[in-house]
């Protein structure tokens, strides 16, 4: 609900004190008892918490929303339920991408491949995380011109936002190539060194997987969850069959190329749906990200010159800086910049609607 009311300065804050709640816990947990167990207790009983304070939040800032049963409609239902069943098919199909790999290897492998390979998901998975905040605010605003037949702003917010999130990622994904092995060496130790090449290949795959959710949100948001579920189920099946394939042949990082081509293919079957969804040309939309991964991969440069030990994220900072430089002033034209600036402006600034009333 906050989503759609667009507070997302609300939802994303209940998150972080909750998250770093979460931690505290989990770290206590493991502190005074060192189990499992308590730290899933711990878990467990944060994210009750999470919901608990959300909703209380949300009642008190809008006293107005209630949940009574004189407010059913039946005939809501049948839509809901629609709606409701192909975005399930969705989220399990995406589940089965992302962790088939684990279950193949095992099946074919040996644990200590199973870990290995996590070590490097895990890495490569959070890439996804750094387009949330986007996502999110794309929904409710696609969701709005949409339902009230604005075409253009609809098209032109779904072409910003999927440029944005290659953008926004770039410089993470490339980071994460140029420094794998130093990344694992802090978080794992030098003996998981044996994931490098595995990161790598993921570092790239989930890129192209959180360019894909934000199409496939372009196609939630017009009400037609039924395209992207048809497309993640073929993928979820060819990642499957290329895994058993893959991993019989080169082992470990099969499965890592097994997950690079599904979600490539993932990427060009969901954005062609989703251009023709929004009304727009798959082709331009793919050259213009096409163009931002390019200019991000060649500035990519930046991590070849020496840097000291300490200073390692120094390289980031600077391939950051010049990269969302260069990708507003050559890869943006002017239509866009103005939009992207109403974009950030909406991200940033409360709705009139949303304000809370006075004497509340």
């Amino acid at each position: 609900v906050f989503v759609g009311l667009n507070r997302l300065e609300v939802c994303k804050f209940l998150r972080v004190v909750f998250h770093t709640a979460v931690l505290g816990g989990i770290v206590a947990a493991l502190e005074f008892s060192n189990s499992a167990e308590a730290a899933a207790a711990a878990i467990t009983i944060g994210g009750i918490a999470w919901k608990a304070a959300a909703w209380f939040v949300l009642r008190t800032m809008y006293p107005e929303i209630r949940i009574r049963p004189s407010l059913f409609d039946r005939k809501l239902l049948p839509g809901m339920f629609r709606y409701g069943s192909y975005a399930s098919v969705s989220q399990a199909g995406g589940h089965v991408v992302y962790q088939c790999d684990l279950y193949v290897i095992g099946i074919m492998l040996n644990p200590a491949a199973v870990a290995i390979y996590a070590v490097a998901n895990i890495l490569a998975v959070k890439i996804t995380e750094v387009s949330g905040v986007m996502i999110s605010a794309l929904f409710p605003m696609a969701s709005r011109f949409h339902g009230r037949n604005m075409l253009e702003p609809l098209r032109k917010s779904f072409i910003i936002s999927a440029q944005m999130v290659t953008a926004a990622m770039m410089p993470a994904v490339v980071f994460m190539i140029a420094y794998s092995g130093k990344i694992l060496e802090i978080w794992v130790g030098a003996e998981y060194l044996s994931a490098l090449p595995v990161l790598r290949w993921l570092a790239a795959a989930w890129m192209l997987n959180a360019v894909a959710v934000t199409c496939a949100v372009a196609i939630k948001a017009v009400n037609r969850p039924e395209i992207e579920a048809s497309r993640v189920t073929a993928v979820a099946a060819a990642n499957l069959v290329l895994d058993f394939l893959f991993v019989y042949w080169w082992g470990m990082m099969g499965a890592a190329y097994a997950t690079f081509i599904t979600q490539l293919a993932w990427l060009l079957l969901i954005m062609h749906a989703a251009a023709r969804a929004v009304g727009t040309d798959f082709f331009f939309i793919l050259r213009s990200v096409a163009k931002i991964i390019a200019l991000g991969a060649a500035l990519g440069a930046v991590y070849l010159v020496p840097a000291p030990p300490a200073l390692f994220f120094v390289p980031l900072i600077v391939h950051a800086l010049i990269f969302f430089l260069l990708v507003y002033f050559l890869a943006l034209d002017e239509e866009y910049r103005t939009y992207l600036k109403n974009i950030v402006s909406i991200i940033f600034t409360r709705p009139a609607n949303a304000t809370r009333r006075q004497g509340r």
